[in-house]
């Protein structure tokens, strides 16, 4: 494997470790037996995982390693971003949380690596978000949401909020006034939308949701 994808199957490891102790956590709230809670978790762990390997490498475009005849040096692959920050997305966010009433207050910090850069944030033991970005331009190659709610109504909200101030954020500043952000979270928490995805402004949205009642937002370049 080349050295500049490696970001890919960390991802995708990330992805398990994080999505698998949230459903292992869920399910312990429901049945006795911990070892039963355990395998559920890392089987929808590692089904998240592999989606999120998926969607990764479809953000490199086709062409991804080219050479020439004259030289045996060979090209990194392009690699499709948002025209985002972390630091733009933390400071839409937090702005559009406020106008929610929201108690939540977002900080990236974001862990540098040679082929790329990750940076998570945990809002809750329900709620938390995890996102990858390109050191070349540092600008966001994809964003996952995981939540799972506790069955009150403080929990829906928390979600709603959430996912709200997320899809809004990466439309535009001050986008909630249009309510494209509010179609788009409610057509996917719904299911209304065709394979669970739609595409707005370039950017593909989807969501997962397991029977153990975790679901996982993904949001990255068309």
């Amino acid at each position: 494997m080349h050295y500049s994808m490696m970001w890919i199957p960390a991802l995708g490891i990330i992805v398990w470790g994080l999505s698998g102790w949230m459903i292992t956590d869920g399910v312990n709230q429901k049945i006795r037996f911990k070892w039963i809670a355990r395998l559920i978790g890392l089987a929808g762990g590692f089904v998240c995982g592999c989606i999120a390997i998926i969607i990764a490498i479809s953000t490199i475009d086709d062409d991804k390693f080219t050479s020439t005849k004259t030289t045996s040096t060979v090209e990194a692959p392009k690699t499709k971003v948002l025209d985002l920050t972390p630091e733009i997305l933390e400071e839409r966010m937090n702005s559009n949380l406020k106008r929610l009433d929201s108690k939540f207050k977002v900080h990236f910090n974001v862990e540098k690596h040679e082929h790329g850069s990750l940076a998570t944030y945990v809002f809750n033991d329900n709620n938390n978000m995890m996102i990858t970005i390109d050191n070349e331009s540092g600008k966001i190659k994809g964003i996952v949401m995981f939540t799972s709610g506790d069955g009150t109504i403080i929990s829906g909200f928390n979600t709603l909020n959430i996912a709200l101030s997320t899809v809004s954020s990466t439309l535009g500043d001050d986008e909630m006034k249009t309510g494209k952000s509010s179609d788009i979270v409610t057509g996917l928490i719904k299911h209304s939308y065709k394979d669970d995805e739609v595409f707005e402004s370039g950017i593909r949205y989807s969501v997962l949701t397991d029977k153990d009642g975790v679901t996982t937002f993904f949001i990255g370049p068309q």
